[in-house]
């Protein structure tokens, strides 16, 4: 099925910054609140997650769900070839 896999952290914020310009993350404990047009979503920070470590990895479906909700997904989709 289509939208299986992984991705790291640091390759969907890099998407965020290109396709969601003047975005908001604030870390929290366990995942990131992301804020964009005044709309809240998060993605969670991976499995066995440190503070500010970008190189975990989540569920393509949760960054996929975020771009949907920012309304961003077809600029995400040629950012990211994961997504397409």
């Amino acid at each position: 099925m289509p939208g299986r896999g992984r991705i790291q952290l640091r390759r969907v914020f890099e998407m965020l910054n290109a396709c969601a310009a003047g975005y908001t993350a604030i870390e929290t404990r366990h995942h990131w609140r992301i804020l964009y047009r005044s709309q809240t979503s998060w993605l969670p920070k991976g499995e066995h997650s440190q503070q500010g470590n970008l190189r975990a990895e989540i569920d393509l479906g949760k960054a996929r769900s975020v771009c949907r909700r920012f309304d961003i997904l077809d600029c995400a989709k040629r950012t990211l070839a994961q997504l397409r």
